[in-house]
């Protein structure tokens, strides 16, 4: 599944036409074995500092 995933992002980001790439001052979030609670702790934090 992961591997699917990989390969799809890959051909997102590197299509001719639109490539599929995060905005320059986008935050990249690596959820990876993080639970919904965490998440939204780390974003509301990332929030509270602006």
């Amino acid at each position: 599944m992961l591997k699917a995933i990989q390969e799809r992002d890959y051909r997102d980001a590197n299509r001719p036409l639109y490539p599929f790439k995060p905005a320059e001052d986008a935050h990249i979030i690596d959820t990876t074995n993080k639970r919904a609670e965490e998440v939204l702790e780390y974003i509301l934090s990332m929030l509270k500092e602006k």
